[in-house]
């Protein structure tokens, strides 16, 4: 019941939509090939161009190889366009089909060169190699190669370079390509362009970069040549000569390809060039000194690589230059753009700090425009709101992100919860949280901060009941299974029962740090010191947070090491900004952290 049954009428709309949708994709190409081949294939051609297409797209292969003998006996048609054609949709695999048909024909018209492109390009597709030589050998001639009229030259490179790159081999490819270009003149800028790419696809990458950094050297457009050598900058043993040719190009380029501060964050994205792109913004700052914008790329850097402290130490550069710049001249345009870009900077590092300074995160949410105002920024509003003593507006924010941002209700309203809890208003995060929970109490998400909200209001019974709910329709569910037994744990209660609910959440998600740290926390209540080190380290190991590091500072102080339950005691409290469990641990067990300053 509810499923359409499709009408014949209805699977031939479908069809039709198909094929319509698939020559408009295509018709883009078919475009740029008129715009750059305009001597190949004339643009009034294009309806005998897709009725080639058509046939493909509905397997009608004899048809195809019908029509093309018939467009290629009126029009001068380059191998270029017919590769086109037959990869105007995925039609690779068609090869074999296509192959019948096409044989046929070609064997009654055998020297039809349109013919010849076809039959070498099924070939090459298929690996048929021994009869792509065939087709090769009468076209691709040292007579041909040679000679003067370099044009004529440089379209035969073109053709057999888009007959060999269907190769499913790329290093035959390479062979094949070295074998049939002999003659060309081996300064030949289309030829060296097609070397580099074959020998790259076949990681020969000594002889693409050979021909990579000649074609370079050689090609009075740079632009042009610039882009193979952008390719190396992947390949160990030439990312440096990549990168100090590019450099050289960026400084000496008008208009280079990547302006200088986004080569910079080019060579940033990849772990493998991260290196480059230091060496390269070091080297920016030193030859550019005024130009402070490559502070803030330096400072986007550090903060990407979580380097909070140095991306702060940056923007804090940043602005007492800019500022200073914007005594002499307030209306300076390009200070004022990239004071915007700096704010951006700061506030994003604010609001994954530990421990937060929520003034100041609203004081630079009030300059971020409306409409960059997006899910992060309005929930780190709505949060520092809270933390400012400003519950209601907050909740209201959250209540309206929540509105603009349905599809992340669920990391709203636990956001919500959270904070709530931390500014000790547990009452208003049950009330946040209740309707979504009513509405679905079998979520596990829900069920955890329904039973959050009342465990940190008091009510243990209530919170016991929504988790025990919870499993009794989802008995595999990690984090109801997980909140249960560190309740239990942490209560000291029922530590049989936590104990088996924890290893059944660990045998279902053995990498969960969460779940790690609460079957240590109640080996820990059971006495079984070894095992809840092993567990609880490994969860600290993986992922630092304040709780856990009040579990180790617990464990280690009932061990007698001061010294190492002071330190995970420092440690936690820079790491997370849910730091009371920690702080309250800190309380209970009488450790003063000032205490070893005093005694010096």
């Amino acid at each position: 019941m509810g499923t359409n049954i499709p009408t014949d009428s209805n699977s031939t709309n479908n069809k039709t939509n198909q094929v319509l949708q698939k020559l408009l994709d295509h018709s883009k190409n078919t475009e740029k090939l008129f715009n750059s081949k305009s001597n190949a294939v004339n643009p009034e051609e294009a309806y005998e161009v897709m009725l080639i297409e058509m046939s493909l797209i509905d397997q009608d292969y004899k048809e195809f190889v019908r029509l093309v003998a018939r467009f290629t006996k009126q029009h001068r048609v380059f191998p270029e366009y017919i590769r086109l054609a037959i990869l105007s949709i995925p039609a690779t695999h068609m090869t074999e089909e296509i192959l019948e048909p096409a044989r046929e024909l070609y064997a009654l018209d055998p020297d039809s060169k349109p013919l010849q492109s076809l039959m070498a390009l099924l070939f090459a597709a298929s690996g048929r190699y021994e009869e792509l030589e065939l087709i090769l050998d009468k076209n691709f001639t040292v007579e041909v190669l040679t000679n003067k009229d370099r044009e004529k030259v440089d379209e035969t490179v073109k053709q057999l370079a888009a007959v060999l790159i269907l190769m499913p081999e790329p290093s035959k490819a390479l062979e094949y390509f070295e074998k049939y270009s002999k003659g060309v003149n081996p300064n030949n800028l289309v030829y060296l362009q097609q070397l580099a790419q074959f020998s790259l696809s076949a990681k020969n990458y000594s002889k693409a970069w050979d021909a990579a950094s000649r074609y370079y050297d050689l090609n009075p457009n740079k632009v042009e040549g610039i882009d193979l050598i952008y390719a190396f900058l992947g390949v160990e043993e030439y990312r440096q000569n990549a990168f100090e040719i590019i450099k050289a190009f960026n400084v000496r380029a008008p208009k280079p390809i990547y302006e200088s501060s986004e080569f910079a964050m080019l060579l940033h994205s990849a772990v493998e060039t991260r290196a480059l792109s230091h060496e390269y913004i070091d080297w920016l700052r030193k030859s550019y000194p005024d130009a402070i914008q490559f502070i803030l790329v330096e400072a986007m850097m550090a903060y990407i690589e979580v380097n909070d402290a140095k991306a702060l130490k940056l923007v804090e550069e940043f602005y007492s230059i800019a500022n200073k710049r914007l005594e002499m001249d307030p209306n300076d345009r390009p200070s004022l753009l990239l004071m915007s870009r700096a704010n951006l900077i700061k506030l994003d590092v604010l609001i994954r700090e530990p421990i937060k300074d929520y003034k100041e995160i609203l004081r630079l949410l009030a300059l971020v425009p409306e409409d960059e105002m997006d899910f992060k920024y309005l929930i780190s509003k709505s949060e520092a709101l809270m933390q400012t003593w400003r519950v209601p507006e907050g909740i209201a924010l959250l209540q309206d992100t929540i509105t603009r941002y349905p599809d992340l209700t669920q990391p709203a309203v636990s956001y919500g919860v959270r904070t709530l809890i931390d500014v000790g208003r547990s009452h208003m995060a049950l009330d946040l949280v209740k309707p979504y929970y009513y509405a679905n109490p079998k979520s596990g998400t829900y069920s955890e901060l329904m039973a959050w909200a009342y465990q940190a209001s008091g009510d243990i019974k209530k919170a016991e009941e929504v988790y025990r709910f919870c499993l009794r329709h989802n008995p595999d569910e990690v984090s109801c299974l997980n909140g249960l037994g560190y309740m239990f744990a942490d209560l000291n209660f029922n530590l049989d029962e936590a104990l088996d609910l924890l290893r059944t959440a660990h045998s279902l998600d053995p990498s969960s740090p969460y779940v790690k740290d609460s079957l240590g926390w109640v080996y820990h209540k059971l006495g079984m010191t070894d095992m809840a080190l092993l567990y609880i380290q490994a969860s600290y190991n993986e992922e630092p947070m304040a709780e856990t590091a009040a579990h180790l500072v617990e464990i280690y102080y009932g061990m007698g090491d001061g010294r190492r339950a002071k330190q995970y005691a420092r440690e936690g409290l820079k790491l997370y900004q849910f730091t009371e469990y920690l702080q309250n641990t800190l309380r209970k067990l009488k450790i003063d952290l000032n205490e070893d300053k005093k005694i010096k």
